[in-house]
């Protein structure tokens, strides 16, 4: 049967989702030189980044390592919630990485969401956030997760629109109490069986 997205190759530009592997080291340094962070992250300093290039297989590690304490924004400390991160590639190019957290605490249903994107800076504004929100889409159906949650500052349009092309129904903008004078707009995403579907005979995301 031919695919109902015709040649998925050209859909997402030949593009999958794996885990974080040195086979894309190289081009996931010249990333992390560019400016390159996973949603809200601090962009790494030189220091960090001449640190993480001296102990690849260590940070490959780190990258999903579990059972973390993290402090939230008030300023209180609990365990991260499970997660997985995987990376947006193209071949050997390394393209960006995309977070999905299994379950929602309270913090995260209100202002976090289950998503967390990041584009490498000089791959930008060429369609391939809405390639890793799809992608993982299919990993969230594989986690039982449905609907997905998905979040961005108020101000992000662009990822506003990519959270809109891929089902995204908003449900409201709520001030964050964490960030004085930001905001938050809440998505919901309901799972399409049918792209799903693809993605998955694909291959273009981990079977685990």
């Amino acid at each position: 049967m031919p695919s109902l997205y015709g040649n998925a190759g050209n859909r997402y530009k030949g593009c999958k989702l794996v885990w974080p592997s040195l086979k894309y080291w190289d081009s996931y340094l010249d990333a992390l030189y560019e400016g390159f962070v996973l949603s809200m992250e601090n962009k790494k300093s030189l220091e960090e980044i001449q640190r993480i290039a001296s102990s690849p297989m260590e940070h490959i590690e780190s990258i999903n390592q579990q059972n973390i304490e993290v402090v939230l924004p008030n300023g209180s400390k609990e365990i991260k919630q499970p997660f997985d991160i995987y990376w947006l590639v193209r071949q050997t190019l390394f393209i960006g990485a995309v977070g999905i957290i299994h379950t929602l605490n309270d913090y995260l249903a209100r202002y976090g969401g289950h998503l967390g994107i990041g584009i490498r800076p000089s791959l930008r504004n060429q369609g391939y956030g809405e390639i890793a929100t799809r992608l993982i889409l299919g990993r969230a159906y594989q986690l039982g997760i449905n609907p997905v949650y998905a979040f961005c500052d108020s101000r992000n349009i662009a990822m506003s629109r990519v959270f809109e092309k891929c089902g995204g129904i908003l449900e409201g903008i709520v001030p964050n109490p964490y960030f004085e004078g930001t905001s938050v707009s809440r998505y919901k995403i309901f799972i399409d069986m049918v792209e799903i579907d693809e993605i998955i005979a694909r291959n273009l995301i981990p079977s685990s």
